[in-house]
Formats: structure tokens, C-alpha cells, sequence
């Protein structure tokens, strides 16, 4: 059964504007150190808009936003061919639980200036 769906789309230009403006206090507040990590050793901005976007899409999903769950309570991971998933903690997986999620299928992709998620939520 769907429990949930959420759709983002982010403007890769205004992570990067964010980026330089505000340097790594932005990015601290926004992505885990996993995603960082992650994130740097690729086309930066791109995969960063991207996983911005999942976790909108992912607050959606679940009816809540970011500033009562926190963004790093929702932490965007790959596995060893670069599928990602998402990773809840927190009050994103309190209520996720309450919720009765069981699965969270996630696509994201970036094209044209911009990165979009999809978050499905199946109980």
C-alpha cells in the first residue's frame, strides 16, 4: 500500500550561490558527512541539489517539514553501484514508523540547471 509521495525540484545554481555565500555553514546544516563526502568527489553542486531535493520530496512524503524534522534527518545514500536510498533518523523516522513505511523508493536525476527527487513511501 502508498503511504506517501513527494516530488522536488532544486535549481543546481542556487546551491552553488548558497554554497560560496554562506561556505560550509550551509552546507553543515543542510548534509551529513556521508553526504559530503559523497558529494565531493562528484559534480558537487549537481549532487547536492539532488539530494536537497530527496529530502524535500521525502518531507512531503511523510507530511512534515524540514524545520520540525531537520534536514539531516534525512540522509540520501548510494550503494556500491550508485543506487541511492534514503537513510531516516530522528524525528523523520519516528514518524515514518508511526506512519507504518516499510519501503522508500527514491529516483533522483539532473538536468538543465536542475535536480529533481521522487520519494514513494510503500506500507
Amino acid at each position: 500500500m502508498i503511504i506517501g509521495i513527494g516530488i522536488d525540484i532544486v535549481k543546481i545554481e542556487r546551491i552553488e550561490r548558497m554554497s560560496i555565500l554562506y561556505g560550509e555553514r550551509f552546507i553543515n546544516r543542510i548534509f551529513t558527512k556521508s553526504e559530503k563526502e559523497y558529494c565531493s568527489g562528484k559534480t558537487k553542486y549537481e549532487s547536492f541539489a539532488a539530494r536537497l531535493a530527496a529530502k524535500e520530496a521525502m518531507f512531503k512524503a511523510i507530511g512534515r517539514g524540514w524545520s520540525e524534522c531537520g534536514f539531516t534527518s534525512v540522509e540520501v545514500v548510494s550503494d556500491n553501484r550508485g543506487k541511492p536510498f534514503i537513510n531516516l533518523n530522528g524525528f523523520s523516522k519516528t514518524i515514518a514508523e508511526e506512519l507504518g513505511v516499510q519501503r522508500i523508493f527514491l529516483s533522483m536525476t539532473h538536468d538543465g540547471g536542475v535536480s529533481a527527487a521522487v520519494i514513494v513511501l510503500e506500507g
